[in-house]
Parts: structure tokens; sequence; C-alpha cells
């Protein structure tokens, strides 16, 4: 795989391994597990949604769930 800066047009190459996604997956995961929990600690709403999202949908959405909007 070859990644692209987007800024700067660099190029790198990257082995993609079965270990090196798992370990990829597992920091995404705690990173965001842990920024569950701080959210939770302090009072804060959170929701995660993934990259491919309908953004406005979404927020739509879940104001609606949390009855802010009707």
């Amino acid at each position: 795989m070859r990644l692209l800066d987007a800024e700067t047009s660099r190029g790198r190459d990257l082995t993609i391994t079965p270990a090196l996604l798992l370990a990829y997956r597992r920091a995404v995961e705690g990173f965001v597990e842990s920024a569950a929990q701080w959210c939770t600690r302090h009072g804060i709403g959170h929701a995660l949604l993934t990259s491919d999202a309908d953004i406005p949908g979404f927020v739509l959405s879940v104001l609606r769930q949390r009855g802010l909007v009707g």
C-alpha cells in the first residue's frame, strides 16, 4: 500500500500485516473507549459515527433521540 501526504504529495510505502492491522484496531478501540469514559465522567454526551456517515442526518437523529428537536 502507498500512502500519499495530502499536503506535500510525498508518498510512503507500507506493508499491512495481520498483526499490524490488529494492533491498529486495538489502538483505535482503546482511544474510543477512553474518550467515551472521559465524556461520561464529565457529564458530556457523545456519539460515535463512521467517516462515511451522513453527518446532518446523524446529528438530527441524535438530537431527536435526546428530545432536543421534534
